[in-house]
């Protein structure tokens, strides 16, 4: 992280803490405590006196102690210092500075690298099928969203402290490519093997999360998306993701990881995590654990754990081999799959959390048909709020507002689908029904059961039409 925090420094950092933290105010601060100064002593002596005993025991290290610590004795420079450099009380190498910097640059680039490559993700190659399954949510993509954009930033802060120790020298990242750090052919051979570590410490870690009494607290949040999409990539419970972001952490402390390859692959992983949710079934590949067998997990909860491969669930006995039916544009899509694959569902879910579900599906309202998404007005209340106000900053607007478009996007597509469903209704009581009974059937009774958000809003004009179209009695003669 020592040169992305280089970056932001040289650019951002420098002059912001130099203004809001100037070296003058170290006037005014309290002299330190002495029972601090020998703490530290203490405990860098004994930290000197561990690594001598392994030095001379010729013992593993687990941590790299090359005290290349950033902002002191770092070798490699891309910019020369700023003119702010040395003017602010925090300067570059506090732990203090260094923290608020980390969690700045890593929530926005976090938010940035979720929205663009999740958007893109749902423009190009998400199937809007899917919207038709009945296990899809009300408002999902909306949740998601929300789900996602709150769990990035308390995420960044629990990983942190690996950044910060990263920064002063306690990993193996090196940047120099030369014989003693195995030439260029180690930068090829730490691909598969970080790919390979990762993979093996992520689906232990996600066994773990499937223990019920786990399960219930933690990893529950991101199994509510049954049919996900790819803005479902990161909507997690914060500890969940952290939790299974830990390998790509213990890794460089573990094995030597250049520092460009270290970057690119922590930028991959959150890409693959966007592909794995979008849906689309490119390959039945069985060494990939792609969407498809990432698919298959959503649905049935207690298989494919891995994150890359399946040779940790083939040797774990949780691999399942994904349905035939997810490579074909027709059957993937067909209804009487739909229903099959509901009903393995449903009881997988009841097995794991119990009778109760407490998801709001779309398709809940009528036997067969869809039912129309609420609103979510609160969200759209404060993005109009923040506008209008100026109180809000211009990107959270816009957050909110990709978060309204998303929410439109979902509810005129159920609409248009409820208006479908309820044509096939009137038509099969005309057609089922005439020859038995010269009644009156009202159908209005049974759109009195569907909630299609408050009066006034775009959804509510739909349902005022299709009133008009659907209410009306139909004698059947």
């Amino acid at each position: 992280m020592d040169i992305v925090l280089e970056i932001c420094d040289t650019f951002v950092f420098d002059k912001v803490f130099a203004t809001l933290l100037p070296s003058s105010l170290a006037r005014y601060m309290p002299q330190k405590p002495k029972a601090i100064d020998n703490l530290a002593e203490f405990i860098n002596n004994g930290t000197q006196a561990a690594i001598a005993y392994s030095e001379a025991a010729n013992l593993p290290q687990i941590f790299s102690f090359n005290k290349e610590i950033y902002g002191v004795n770092n070798k490699y420079h891309f910019f020369d210092e700023s003119p702010y450099a040395h003017l602010s009380l925090l300067g570059r190498s506090n732990i203090i500075r260094q923290s608020i910097s980390l969690f700045i640059i890593m929530t926005i680039f976090g938010w940035l690298l979720y929205f663009s490559v999740a958007a893109l993700s749902y423009h190009f190659v998400y199937d809007k099928s899917n919207f038709n399954h009945p296990r899809y949510l009300r408002n999902q993509m909306s949740l998601e969203i929300k789900q996602a954009t709150s769990a990035i930033p308390v995420m960044v802060i629990l990983t942190i402290p690996w950044f910060l120790l990263e920064l002063h020298g306690h990993s193996k990242l090196y940047y120099e490519v030369n014989e003693s750090t195995g030439g260029w052919w180690a930068l090829v051979y730490q691909l598969p093997t970080f790919i390979m570590f990762t993979d093996c410490g992520i689906y232990f870690i996600h066994r773990w999360l499937h223990w019920p009494s786990v399960y219930k607290v933690l990893h529950k949040p991101h199994h509510k998306w049954i049919v996900c999409t790819p803005f479902a990539s990161h909507a997690f419970h914060p500890v969940d993701g952290y939790a299974q972001s830990l390998p790509y952490h213990w890794y460089p402390f573990l094995f030597p990881l250049h520092k460009i390859s270290y970057l690119l692959l922590f930028t991959f992983v959150n890409f693959w995590t966007v592909m794995i949710h979008d849906g689309e079934y490119m390959s039945d590949d069985p060494v990939v654990n792609g969407a498809a067998c990432h698919t298959i997990h959503h649905m049935y909860f207690n298989y494919n754990y891995g994150q890359f491969t399946t040779l940790w669930d083939r040797l774990g006995g949780s691999y399942r081999k994904p349905d035939k039916e997810l490579f074909s544009k027709q059957t993937k899509k067909d209804k009487k799959y739909w229903a099959k694959q509901t009903q393995n569902t449903d009881k997988i879910r009841s097995e794991l959390e119990g009778d109760k579900d407490d998801r709001e599906y779309v398709f809940a309202d009528l036997p067969g048909g869809a039912g129309p998404a609420r609103q979510n007005n609160a969200v759209h209340g404060f993005a109009v709020f923040g506008v209008m106000s100026g109180v809000v900053p211009k990107f959270v607007v816009r957050l909110l507002v990709l978060i309204f478009l998303t929410d439109f996007v979902e509810n005129v597509i159920q609409v248009k689908n409820l208006a479908i469903q309820l044509e096939h209704l009137d038509e099969q009581f005309r057609q089922r029904l005439a020859p038995k009974s010269s009644k009156f059937l009202d159908l209005s009774k049974i759109i009195a059961g569907i909630d299609v958000g408050q009066k006034g809003s775009h959804l509510g004009v739909v349902k005022r039409r299709l009133d008009v179209k659907t209410v009306n009695t139909v004698l059947l003669q």
